[in-house]
């Protein structure tokens, strides 16, 4: 029987090398043999390997330290993938080497509680992405202690990679080739604060010539590298940035894998190694140290140096914890059918054909197994340089240096405003114009994703322009037109943010000069302030601007006075201004009653009244004079006297001449005889 089983575990311990791996994965292991455990051998090395316990002191450690890390996937991913990690397995390993054990948790993390957190000593070690160090290195000091060996399994094979990359794409039937096509196109990213997915290829745009946030027309951040992809591919997005290995893994709406082949990457990296190995993937930019983990500044060394001790000794465990599941699955321990006494039998069986290194302990391999496969890594290994990342974010201008406390530190965002850098000589546009900027374009935002549409403009120190238009006026230019006693208002936007600040406008017309009063906006943007200009003559003013007791450079601007529209201003179409603006009548009219007539209206509109009217008069004087005239030779009767009775003498046909006497003259009267009546009717029938 003994034999039997001998030859059963010898073949079961083949299968196990199989499926482990080749032979030289058990190099962690010191010796495999079937059998019982030779005790005494064990004993020996045992005391050989084992370390006295570390003295805890209060004064320089704690009872428990916290590792912050970044929730990239949520919190509740970040407990699944990493809590057996740095909670269960750092505190079996680096917790257990001191007098008084200590003890590790987890602490989720987002990109702004990572910096509260950390200024606030809320957490000790970070696990973050390489960015996010860089950022806490510049800013508060951490020692990086280990690099972590990704696992990445794409088309059926699995990679050990320390390093990645970023990758730009287009649609393979685009028109997309070179970097520089970018421009005017729509782009797509994980997010402004991303390494792999936006800051590594913001940094290749930028050695282009290009400026990421202000060259493509519509820049959108899905917080999803997924998204991305098969958004380029449905037509959504011109252009993507995502990770290395990340088109290779992403699947459709069917849960199928895309076709890679219909994506083509714009400017491939060639010569690309990892660890001295050709890199797998195609990438666009060079490559950058994957995740790591860091101690902050206020960890005693020798607790910083267990958790890297640990952290290394971490993939040897998990080789262990392999055979050991693999054992345990070949014999069916664990469903109960494996022909053993006990599960704990059955186990004890797989635990009997290793012989574990003095620092093993097959508790602490299955720990470390299962921590492996949770965090999908390979393993950790002595901590990459960062320092090509940290140039990298002093390029693209996610680290400056600060004002007031003379220290690098990352620009913290709580929105998409906050994060925006814009290149050089440019400024950022007013909160409201950046979140609005993409629907004033009549270009579409989908629902989830964050947009902005060229969010700075090229600019001055100040910025000055009516209120009406955006851009800011250079030096001497025409800023602006006004007719004469009109206003136009201005707005100044102090682009360098400088607080509590005292703006000053002159105004020089002519050979005069006056001031006008500067109005600061109170707003949440609050460097923005308006005034009004009037001019009188027609001609050019001349605007000073002077920001505490300093022109400008942008100073000074000039405004055109133009005449003024006095026929709209008075609803007078006979009215122009004169010299000072005033609204008088043109030459050809004059002024009556409040208008303006002309002259070729009120002319006829009198003379010909007064022409009538002399007529007229003419008319009665003339009928006057011909009365006066016709009274010469008119006899009055009450003047004329006869003899009584009248003297006759002379007769004629009609009547009798008489002599009488008028107004002292003798004069000869013709007395006419009636006709008879009778005879006139008889003539006047005789004529029918």
């Amino acid at each position: 029987f003994q034999m039997i089983l001998f030859l059963y575990l010898s073949i079961l311990s083949i299968l196990l090398c199989s499926v482990s791996g080749t032979a030289h994965k058990l190099s962690v292991v010191q010796d495999v043999k079937f059998g019982k455990r030779d005790s005494a051998r064990l004993e020996e090395e045992v005391q050989q390997c084992s370390a006295p316990l570390k003295q805890w002191s209060a004064s320089e450690h704690k009872d428990v330290y916290r590792v912050g890390v970044l929730a990239i996937r949520g919190f509740d991913a970040a407990y699944r993938e990493f809590n057996t990690t740095f909670a269960d397995y750092l505190t079996a390993t680096a917790g257990t080497s001191f007098d008084r054990p200590v003890r590790f948790e987890l602490k989720p993390l987002n990109f702004t509680s990572l910096f509260t957190d950390t200024e606030e000593v809320e957490v000790d070690f970070i696990y973050v992405n390489p960015s996010a160090f860089s950022c806490i290195e510049s800013e508060f000091g951490a020692n990086s202690l280990v690099s972590q060996i990704s696992l990445r399994k794409v088309g059926g094979k699995s990679f050990d990679l320390t390093q990645f990359g970023g990758v730009i794409f287009s649609r393979a039937d685009s028109g997309v080739s070179t970097i520089e096509d970018i421009k005017d196109k729509s782009v797509a990213c994980a997010s402004i604060s991303g390494l792999g997915s936006g800051q590594m290829q913001f940094r290749l745009m930028q050695q282009s010539g290009l400026s990421y946030i202000n060259d493509p027309k519509q820049m959108v951040f899905t917080s999803n590298q997924g998204k991305v992809v098969n958004g380029v591919l449905d037509g959504t997005f011109d252009i993507g940035f995502v990770r290395t290995d990340q088109i290779e893994r992403t699947k459709d709406a069917n849960g199928n894998l895309v076709d890679a082949s219909k994506l083509k990457i714009i400017e491939p990296q060639k010569n690309l190694f990892n660890d001295g190995i050709p890199f797998p993937f195609q990438s666009s930019t060079e490559l950058y140290a994957e995740w790591n983990v860091a101690a902050l500044t206020h960890v005693a060394d020798d607790v910083a140096k267990e958790v890297q001790n640990a952290m290394l000794d971490l993939a040897n465990h998990a080789e262990v914890g392999a055979v050991l599941n693999a054992c345990y699955s070949n014999l069916n321990c664990d469903l109960g059918s494996s022909g053993f006494a006990s599960q704990i039998a059955c186990k004890e069986e797989c635990h009997d054909q290793i012989t574990l290194n003095c620092d093993q302990k097959i508790p602490l391999a299955i720990l470390a197994n299962k921590a492996k496969a949770e965090g999908k890594y390979t393993g950790w290994r002595t901590t990459l340089s960062y320092m090509e990342l940290r140039n990298m974010q002093e390029e693209t201008g996610f680290i400056q240096k600060n004002e007031n406390t003379g220290k690098m530190q990352c620009i913290r965002s709580s929105g998409i405003y906050s994060a925006i850098t814009c290149p050089p000589g440019h400024f950022k546009k007013s909160e409201e114009d950046v979140l609005n900027g993409c629907a004033s374009q009549n270009i579409t935002c989908n629902e989830g994703f964050q947009c902005v549409c060229k969010p700075c403009v090229k600019a001055f120190d100040v910025d000055v322009s009516p209120v009406d238009l955006k851009k800011g006026c250079a030096k001497m230019s025409n800023c602006g037109s006004v007719p004469q006693t009109k206003q136009i208002q201005f707005r100044a936007r102090d682009n360098k943010k400088r607080d509590d600040s005292k703006m000053e406008v002159i105004i020089h017309e002519g050979q005069q000069s006056r001031t006008v009063p500067v109005t600061h906006i109170s707003s949440s943007d609050s460097y923005e302030y308006e005034f009004s200009v009037t001019g009188t003559a027609i001609g050019i003013l001349i605007l000073e601007i002077l920001v505490d007791d300093e022109q400008i450079p942008e100073s000074p601007l000039r405004v055109e006075v133009t005449a003024r529209n006095c026929a709209l201003d008075t609803n007078d179409g006979q009215r122009i201004a004169d010299k000072d603006g005033n609204c008088i009548c043109i030459t050809a009219a004059m002024e009556i009653g409040g208008s303006c007539v002309l002259f070729s209206t009120f002319l006829p509109s009198i003379l010909v009244p007064l022409f009538i009217t002399a007529m007229i008069a003419l008319y009665f004087y003339v009928d006057m004079k011909r009365k006066q005239a016709d009274s010469v030779w008119a006899v009055k009767t009450s003047e004329l006297f006869f003899d009584e009775p009248p003297e006759i003498i002379g007769r004629g046909t009609f009547g009798l001449v008489l002599l009488g006497e008028y107004r002292g003259t003798q004069v000869a009267v013709k007395r006419v005889i009636p006709p008879r009546v009778y005879s006139k009717a008889i003539n006047t029938n005789k004529a029918l």
